[in-house]
């Protein structure tokens, strides 16, 4: 009974740690503009917060009795009531600092004293339980720690996300706090009406040298780096959605699940050539420039799963006697703590991808060191040819990534990095000749500009005459006596202005101040466009709102969304409300017109019931390529109750209109609107 009490409560208390961590995100990310780097700051604050949960824990187990303990736990559960239920405090955003401080003083005010509680949760019922009756193996309770935490995870986007809204969902996390809060109570009654005694160490004690401690921290910082940077590239370059959040985090805990559950869960000479393959692997697609789509997922997650057995394996052949518990955990938060910071920092002092590749770089050393102290012990064959591919993977590994970082088939222009991704920008030339400058941003192309004089204003990449924004901007600029008032969320480098008329105005709505200024500073769309051209720094949302609030409103002939992370639409700007506050600063007869180009989701169904929410017409467009003028495959979405813009539209060329009535309308909210229905892969 007693074991069954405390495996439960150390269950509860890690699904519900990492349960409320997408939950708290989620909420927060409209806030920001629906930007990766609030998942990102959000884990580093949870990191700080473990650290935090986990000091307490080993103070209290090195300077107070057992029973004492008990009576302090107890004191600080009932004290983190006063923050139950969860209730995130919005206007804690404040637009002046930095965003990231921004969101940890969200965090901080709402969530740290009962996070704290749940964190120090799994080493002090640990350390209780060895105390009230020997166990052989106490790590098995850091695998049912893990095993908690991950099914807390992969609940969320799964089992949670797709049926209730954020506002229960808070709900939801308070009541199960109040539930954990209980059988911690009981846990602690037995640990206070029982009569401890001295433990016996069943197991030869680990020394804790000051070379063992450097091995824990070092060990779990490169996992934590790790865990930062490859869930910064996916949310950057793929898609930042809750399920892509707790992908990397997922496996890092069944990598913690494999290694601590048993004593023999790591085998050196299986792991250490997987992890050399996926290396291989992912610089193919380095060097083939194919950073995205449902492989690169598979190849990360599997380099990073192999890299976390690895680092974990070697944690449990170092770790500690069970008196020494708390303070193995100690170091191993501290670790996770300094790898998120240096990922984070890194990701905005070094451009390219650093904070990735150095922990890859240093993991694949210490292999090389490990492989070669294995060879002198046991001068196995087979040790020797896995010492030696890895010495090949890493002299590869250097090679490609000096190869990507100076090209030879390109020029590059500028490179910088900062909280919304990787921006590069390069000249190029087409297979005709004709000289071009393209923005990346990450591993997606954001627009094309020709470098000579009389084809800068060419219509390029996803904005040809056929595209959605053209044909929006074609039929009124047809039917109405009058300039167009066109708003576009997202900038790029502005090429929707090549499509506008003299006397036109075009305003841009960017929340990224780097990517104005390379707009401005590096292309010419905005500056040789024959309309007048505004850009509004901020998130559109926001933005908007105050817009619409303003004297005289704002009337709107176009709307155009085509703003993206990674490479889809915030889900933010395409929920109910944000169509509601489109609405109010259309005109009438007005056009809403959402760029939907992606690889992994179908928004038809949203757009779909965004038309049908607003008793309008929906119809989605396939704009065919021309590689002449470096025109792409694109779709859109385009919205209206303007009676004629139908029967123009059909009398068209250049484009096909698909039936949206074979897909059943999800209409997404604020509140609800999760990606699991939509999800496609390829």
């Amino acid at each position: 009974m007693l074991q069954w009490l405390f495996s439960v409560a150390i269950f509860l208390s890690a699904f519900l740690l990492f349960f409320v961590q997408p939950v708290l995100a989620k909420y927060i990310v409209p806030q920001f503009g629906g930007s990766s780097f609030v998942w990102i700051t959000s884990l580093l604050f949870f990191q700080v917060a473990l650290l935090l949960g986990y000091f307490y824990a080993y103070l209290l187990t090195k300077f107070f009795t057992e029973k004492n303990q008990a009576i302090i736990h107890f004191i600080v559960i009932l004290i983190s009531f006063y923050f139950i239920p969860i209730h995130l405090e919005p206007h804690l955003s404040v637009e002046s600092i930095w965003p990231p401080l921004s969101v940890l003083s969200i965090l901080t005010s709402s969530i740290l004293l009962p996070f704290m509680v749940l964190s120090a949760s799994s080493p002090l019922l640990q350390h209780w339980y060895c105390t009230l009756k020997q166990t052989p193996y106490p790590y098995f309770y850091y695998s049912i720690s893990n095993a908690g935490s991950l099914l807390g995870l992969l609940g969320y986007p799964l089992l949670l996300e797709p049926f209730i809204g954020t506002q229960k969902q808070s709900l939801l996390c308070s009541v199960i706090y109040i539930f954990y809060a209980i059988l911690c109570a009981l846990c602690l009654y037995q640990l206070r009406s029982s009569n401890t005694k001295p433990r016996l160490e069943t197991e030869q004690p680990i020394s804790t040298s000051f070379t063992l401690l450097a091995k824990w921290l070092i060990l779990a910082f490169l996992t934590s780096a790790l865990l930062l940077s490859t869930t910064q590239f996916l949310t950057q370059n793929v898609i930042n959605v809750p399920l892509i959040w707790i992908l990397p985090l997922a496996v890092y805990l069944i990598s913690f699940i494999t290694t601590f559950a048993t004593p023999k869960g790591y085998e050196r000479e299986f792991w250490v050539p997987i992890f050399a393959v996926f290396i291989l692997l992912i610089l193919k697609n380095i060097y083939l420039l194919t950073l995205n789509g449902i492989q690169i997922v598979i190849f990360l997650l599997g380099l990073f799963y192999s890299a976390c057995i690895i680092c974990h394996g070697e944690l449990v052949r170092a770790k500690p006697a069970q008196k020494n518990l708390t303070l193995f955990y100690l170091y191993i938060a501290l670790g996770s703590v300094l790898g998120g910071l240096f990922a984070n920092g890194l990701s905005l002092l070094l451009d390219n991808w650093w904070n990735l590749y150095l922990p890859l770089i240093i993991i694949n050393l210490i292999i090389i060191v490990i492989s070669c102290h294995l060879y002198q012990q046991n001068k196995k064959i087979k040790v020797l040819v896995i010492s030696i591919f890895c010495l090949i993977t890493l002299i590869v590994f250097l090679l490609v990534i000096w190869a990507d970082t100076f090209p030879k088939d390109k020029k590059l222009i500028l490179q910088h990095r900062n909280l919304y991704g990787l921006l590069r920008v390069y000249d190029m030339q087409t297979e005709s000749g004709f000289p071009y400058r393209m923005l990346l941003h990450g591993t997606v192309m954001h627009g094309l500009e020709y470098l000579e004089p009389e084809k800068q204003l060419w219509p390029t990449t996803y904005y040809g005459p056929n595209s959605g924004a053209g044909l929006a901007i074609q039929y009124l600029s047809q039917t109405l006596d009058e300039p167009l008032q066109i708003a576009v969320v997202g900038l790029g480098t502005g090429a929707i202005a090549s499509l506008t008329n003299p006397k036109d105005e075009i305003t841009f709505y960017e929340i990224d101040p780097d990517i104005a200024k390379i707009a401005r500073q590096h292309f010419h769309f905005l500056s040789k466009s024959p309309a007048k051209s505004a850009v509004v720094l901020g998130d559109a949302r926001i933005q908007m709102a105050k817009a619409s609030q303003a004297v005289p409103r704002p009337q709107y002939d176009i709307i155009i969304i085509d703003a993206f992370n990674g490479d889809a639409i915030p889900f933010h700007l395409i929920t109910k409300e944000a169509m509601i506050l489109y609405s109010e600063l259309l005109k009438p007869q007005g056009i809403i017109v959402f760029h939907t180009s992606n690889s992994f989701i179908n928004l038809m169904p949203i757009t779909s019931a965004l038309a049908h929410h607003l008793n309008c017409r929906h119809f989605w467009i396939e704009s065919q390529a021309n590689f002449l003028p470096n025109i792409v495959y694109s779709t859109w979405a385009m919205i209206s109750c303007n009676p004629g813009f139908a029967d123009w539209l059909h009398r068209q060329r250049g484009f096909t209109i698909s039936p949206h009535n074979t897909v059943k309308p999800l209409l997404w909210t604020d509140d609800e609107n999760s990606i699991l229905p939509i999800l496609r892969i390829k």
